[in-house]
């Protein structure tokens, strides 16, 4: 998947080739898919620097991502590289904020900003990164554009999709529905040519992560347009039986 990894000062930069199955219909990398090498990325920092989910498994604790925002320039086509760079900006008792930095033709294109936590796989509680690795040092000062994910307000959806259930391609490493998942769910159900027509591309994206889904949970996606900003989408993903339990929103900006 990676052309090359290298580290300076604390940053880890990856370089990837987008496939064509990797794009959608427009020729341009899905939202999903640069989620995807943005976690991806932050495995490979967090792993060479001694904090990453095999090191934690080990002991009994995990990584999971709470909160995600993307902001792009332009599209990301699929004729060049792309380029991401990551490192850990700042840690708040249970939660790491990690930031992003998006290049292609030389030239930066996007942010990204990232919540996580890590917890404890036994208790299924959050845990301070402090109380695991007392001694680690890994926070860094590098300028950027985008501020960290914040909560996103509730909304009623007037659209659903069809009911789906969590299978086994599904679940990641926590036994948990794939966060990526949830992005791919929830741009299917959305209008093609109105919210992701041929010349348009996604400004911006704010995602939360909420609560787990599990094997054999039946969940729906649903989603609204902003009632004032024409450009601006508002998706979720519940529970069929619990529809007031929101486990997954994203505000998305075209």
């Amino acid at each position: 998947m990676n052309l090359f990894i290298e580290q300076k000062d604390k940053i880890l930069t990856a370089g990837y080739a987008p496939a064509p199955f990797m794009l959608d219909y427009r020729k341009k990398l899905s939202i999903a898919t640069l989620a995807n090498y943005l976690v991806h990325t932050a495995e490979l920092h967090a792993e060479r620097n001694g904090f990453g989910v095999e090191k934690l498994q080990s002991k009994k604790h995990s990584w999971v991502l709470i909160r995600l925002a993307i902001e792009l320039k332009r599209a990301i086509h699929g004729n060049s590289n792309l380029h991401i760079s990551t490192w850990v900006d700042k840690i708040f008792g249970i939660t790491t904020l990690r930031c992003y930095q998006i290049a292609q033709d030389d030239e930066v294109i996007g942010y990204a900003s990232s919540v996580w936590s890590a917890i404890d796989l036994e208790k299924r509680s959050p845990v301070r990164m402090t109380e695991i690795f007392p001694d680690k040092n890994i926070e860094v000062t590098f300028e950027h554009s985008i501020e960290a994910p914040q909560k996103l307000p509730s909304f009623s959806p007037f659209k659903y999709g069809l009911p789906f259930e969590v299978g086994y391609s599904s679940m990641d490493i926590n036994k948990h529905f794939n966060s990526m998942r949830y992005i791919e769910r929830c741009f299917d159900i959305l209008p093609l040519e109105e919210a992701l027509p041929e010349t348009g591309f996604c400004k911006r994206a704010v995602m939360n992560f909420n609560k787990e889904a599990l094997h054999g949970e039946r969940l729906v996606a649903g989603y609204c347009k902003d009632a004032v900003n024409d450009s601006l989408y508002h998706l979720s993903i519940t529970r069929v039986d619990e529809p007031e339990t929101v486990l997954f929103a994203i505000d998305y900006y075209r």
